[in-house]
């Protein structure tokens, strides 16, 4: 299920031109922008600590325990899931456990930082069954 970013318009379609008001994203570098300006980011976080979150996600047991419980409640809750959103992807590193996990899930990932975008798309390269920036 898709929704149109310009008429709101709900559709299922397997691209992103909305039948109703014919609005297509654009794709800038890879990545699919669903936000209507160019304004990049959200209140509250600078994305110049990108770079620290990766490094912390690497390396510290809070980011090892949230993966371990996402896998938890995966397999338990969700065992024959075919799709994942991962919003707020941030630096990508969810989306890689999860591909190196589940190998056929298709997975979105959604950020509202072109930055976090990039690192993902990097991190993640071929996963993805599609990058999207949101809007807040």
């Amino acid at each position: 299920m898709k929704i149109c970013s310009a008429c709101t318009h709900r559709f299922a379609a397997a691209e992103w031109t909305c039948p109703r008001c014919n609005w297509t994203p654009k794709i800038r570098d890879g990545i699919r922008i669903l936000m209507p300006t160019t304004t990049d980011g959200a209140p509250g976080f600078d994305a110049k600590f990108f770079d620290e979150v990766d490094q912390a996600e690497r390396d510290h047991f809070w980011f090892h325990g949230r993966m371990a419980l996402i896998e938890h409640v995966l397999d338990r809750f969700f065992p024959r899931a075919e799709s994942f959103l991962d919003v707020g992807s941030g630096t990508g590193h969810v989306v890689a456990a999860l591909r190196r996990r589940w190998p056929s899930m298709q997975i979105t990932a959604a950020e509202a930082f072109a930055d976090g975008l990039r690192l993902t798309a990097q991190r993640a390269a071929g996963a993805l069954h599609d990058v999207v920036r949101h809007r807040r």
